[in-house]
């Protein structure tokens, strides 16, 4: 039999238990905090190398495919047109519209016209790879190859009216005809980059490391 003593032990316990318990159990009217919501961390996609792939002539083919009414309708009214004879009695014409110029060659026996050469100083004509006049070498040079073994320059010979130039291959073989790219040198400082494949030329002009103007070229040979 429990004495008194242990009995009132027992009964202060268990009221302090059911203290305890009423705490921890909501009262009616009563606002619990909220969770906070669950944070999912941001899972970043793993990063994905994309090889730069050399240049390929179907870049520029829609430039190529342009006619005369084509460049009008872009750029006006020329401020001038220069015609020479080409190869017997075909005709050169050159559009002039300030610093751009368009060059077309006419067949008398066909009546049709090619551009084959057109020089840009503006954006009006997306160029390759969304390259722009103004864009930095080291961004347009990322959007190619650069795996040539050969790191070495060398001269450059008949540039620009014989002028002293170097060139140095950034990928495959500097040819008439080849796909390539290359640097070219004056003093030192990179002054044009030029890709090339089946003839046809892509030649950026660089000043203080940036992209000045953009030049197409193609072969008629």
């Amino acid at each position: 039999m429990l004495n008194k003593s242990r009995i009132l032990t027992i009964i202060m316990m268990f009221s302090l238990l059911l203290v305890a318990c009423n705490n921890d159990t909501p009262q009616q009217g009563e606002i619990l905090p909220e969770k906070p919501p669950l944070v999912q961390e941001e899972q970043n996609p793993p990063s994905v190398t994309v090889k730069a792939e050399p240049f390929a002539y179907d870049e520029i083919n829609s430039i190529f495919s342009m006619q005369e009414k084509d460049v009008l309708a872009i750029y006006g009214e020329p401020k001038e047109i220069l015609e020479s004879s080409y190869w017997e009695e075909n005709l050169n014409k050159e559009y002039i519209f300030d610093e751009n110029h368009f060059g077309f060659v006419c067949y008398e026996e066909t009546g049709e016209s090619y551009l084959y050469f057109a020089y840009l100083a503006d954006n009006l004509i997306r160029a390759p790879r969304d390259i722009k006049v103004g864009d930095d070498l080291a961004d347009v040079l990322a959007l190619f190859p650069n795996n040539s073994e050969d790191k070495e320059r060398h001269i450059m010979e008949g540039y620009d009216e014989n002028e002293v130039a170097e060139y140095q291959v950034l990928y495959g073989e500097y040819m008439y005809m080849e796909q390539y790219a290359i640097l070219i040198y004056q003093n030192d400082k990179v002054v044009e980059v030029e890709y090339a494949d089946q003839g046809g030329v892509m030649r950026l002009h660089i000043e203080n490391d940036k992209v000045v103007s953009i030049e197409y070229m193609i072969s008629l040979m």
